[in-house]
C-alpha cells in the first residue's frame, strides 16, 4: 500500500491553534515555516505528525499514512 503525505495547516495566531490544526493534501494549502527549528517545534506539539520536510527553503510538518 503506497503511503500518502499530508501537510499541516495551522494558524499559530489563533487561540487553541493546535486543536484547530488540519491536515491538507497539498503543500500549497499548508503552513510553511521559515526554519527547520520552528517546524520541529510545531511537530513536537502534534502527536500525529511524522516528520518535517524541506521544499525550496521552506519547511513543512507532515503526516505519512
Amino acid at each position: 500500500m503506497p503511503s500518502s503525505i499530508r501537510y499541516l495547516k495551522i494558524d499559530l495566531g489563533e487561540s487553541d491553534a493546535f486543536g484547530r490544526a488540519r491536515w491538507a493534501d497539498s503543500k500549497h494549502e499548508a503552513t510553511a515555516f521559515r526554519s527547520e527549528v520552528a517546524a520541529k517545534g510545531v511537530k513536537s506539539m502534534m502527536p500525529e505528525a511524522t516528520g518535517v520536510i524541506e521544499h525550496v527553503g521552506q519547511f513543512y510538518v507532515v503526516q505519512a499514512r
